[in-house]
């Protein structure tokens, strides 16, 4: 790919956050047929900061590169949200009451109001 498109290197970091994984895997029926179905190389499934499961298909696996291409911009929209959406559950609330908070301090000033609040 990097000869195709310009890449970006990013550094590692210092230290990464392990993935700790669930006891047991779910053993869910619907999972094979929707790899099946659909052009999905990975998929992983966490809940409360555990993996539930994680699959891939295609030869790939969890040491496989992948280039994402904006598909990293769903990612980073489910992390805020999932931050976020316990304040709006609790409260109807505008994002500048998020914005203002200690955890996202450079957002002061870009209020705008969550349609879905």
């Amino acid at each position: 790919m990097e000869q195709l498109f310009p890449v970006h290197a990013v550094a590692a970091g210092k230290s990464a956050r392990p993935l700790p994984r669930a006891g047991t895997v779910p053993d869910w029926p619907f999972v094979q047929p929707y790899l099946d179905s659909h052009a999905a190389t990975g998929l992983l499934v966490m809940k409360d900061g555990q993996v539930l499961l994680e699959r891939y298909q295609y030869g790939r696996n969890a040491e496989h590169r992948f280039t994402s291409f904006s598909m990293a911009k769903t990612v980073v929209a489910m992390a805020f949200g999932g931050w976020r959406w316990p304040m709006a559950a609790s409260r109807r609330s505008t994002i500048r009451s998020s914005a203002t908070s200690p955890h996202w301090p450079t957002a002061r000033g870009r209020e705008w109001r969550c349609a879905m609040c």
